[in-house]
């Protein structure tokens, strides 16, 4: 363990820095919108569990009390606000990936794990690329799944550092065919599935012409993806995040690839491989059963995160790891990613910022007047 003594899950200071500033900035001129716009309020009225605005009940209220100061505390005002369940999950999903991919890491079950599939895909690599994107692209086209895949990003980037590549190529092959398999959906039940119902088409109808277009979107990124991939193999210092990448490249890149089978590793290790393999095949067929009900579906993301927070931690002690190191492991990875806890609170408190502030029905209502003189014009025209 004495070569992964420190944990690859940490926030840049370089990007924490700047999205810092963005945040900040937009948090001030959030708070002093407050005192530009008048504050003012719909009524509101609930209907089928739903609370709906009332039309044309748009009323100038009396200004807030909100002084300045609570534009600095919001961030933290955020976790004991109305409406805290999705910020409180988030960053519980946050600490959880975060502690348990850094035990996964310090225990070598990552590094046992990456050795395994690039030893099986080392004379083809480009097709492992492939098949990543692929698998990234047709969840979220096919069934919707986005956020329940984000844990398994952090797989890919150590993937791509070790296969000669660098954490953009990682997010090229995860997060970017996720983005792009969501745009260009096939029966994605929460955008194709919602749509057809409200139009009243025949459910998933067209999907055959929707298919082609899934096939060209996946070629056209498959094939960016493995043309940045070429041009950073072939000179690493023309990867974009080169320098932001040091520890990671440190870490992976150029490492010899073992020649390693499943049943040459440590009993120990075999049974932390599976322990995990066994949590996220649990979390995935729930996701998938779960893909065309969106009530059971908002479970999945918490399930995920428990789920792989019970399979690191179990994968921690099964390695042969005391509790005192899995639990020192766990808090490097919790540390790591404070900075980005942070920066989800400053995000989240601008429209705490606004809604304090009495602003937010004046913006709604100011927008709808100039979507209807937008209406009216066209017409006359």
């Amino acid at each position: 363990m004495s070569d992964m003594q420190k944990t690859s899950i940490r926030v840049g200071k370089k990007a924490f820095i700047l999205a810092f500033a963005i945040l900040l900035a937009l948090m001030i001129a959030s708070g002093v919108l407050t005192r530009v716009i008048p504050p003012g309020s719909y009524e509101r009225t609930e209907r089928d569990g739903r609370e709906m605005v009332v039309p044309g009940s748009y009323a100038h209220i009396a200004m807030p009390d909100f002084p300045v100061w609570r534009w600095f505390t919001s961030p933290f005002e955020v976790l004991a606000a109305e409406g805290n369940l999705p910020v409180i999950t988030i960053i519980l999903f946050l600490v959880f990936v975060g502690g348990a991919f850094a035990i996964l890491e310090l225990a070598g079950v990552m590094r046992s794990i990456l050795d395994l599939v690039v030893y099986r895909f080392q004379a083809r690599k480009y097709l492992l690329m492939a098949i990543v994107i692929f698998f990234f692209m047709a969840a979220a086209s096919i069934l919707g799944i986005y956020e329940s895949m984000v844990p398994l990003i952090v797989f890919i980037i150590p993937l791509a550092h070790i296969l000669g590549w660098d954490s953009m190529t990682g997010l090229g092959m995860s997060l970017l065919p996720m983005a792009f398999g969501f745009s260009a959906a096939i029966t994605n039940p929460f955008t194709i599935g919602v749509a057809q119902t409200i139009a009243e088409l025949p459910l998933f109808s067209g999907a055959w012409l929707r298919t082609i277009f899934f096939a060209a979107v996946y070629t056209c990124v498959f094939l960016f993806v493995r043309w940045y991939a070429k041009r950073v193999e072939a000179d690493p210092r023309r990867s974009i995040v080169y320098r932001e990448d040091g520890l990671l490249r440190e870490r992976y890149a150029g490492v010899e690839i073992r020649e390693v089978r499943f049943r040459d590793e440590p009993a120990g290790m075999r049974r932390a491989i599976v322990w995990f393999t066994v949590c996220m095949a649990a979390a995935f067929a729930f996701i998938l059963v779960t893909a065309g009900f969106p009530d059971l579906s908002d479970y999945a993301f918490p399930l995920m995160a428990f789920l792989f927070l019970i399979g690191g931690v179990g994968a921690g002690f099964l390695s042969g790891m005391k509790g005192s190191k899995v639990a020192a492991a766990f808090g490097k990875g919790v540390m790591g990613i404070l900075p980005g806890i942070l920066l989800i609170l400053m995000a989240m408190s601008v429209k705490f910022i606004v809604t304090k502030g009495g602003i937010m029905d004046t913006i709604l209502y100011e927008a709808s007047r100039l979507i209807e003189g937008t209406g009216s014009l066209a017409s006359a025209l």
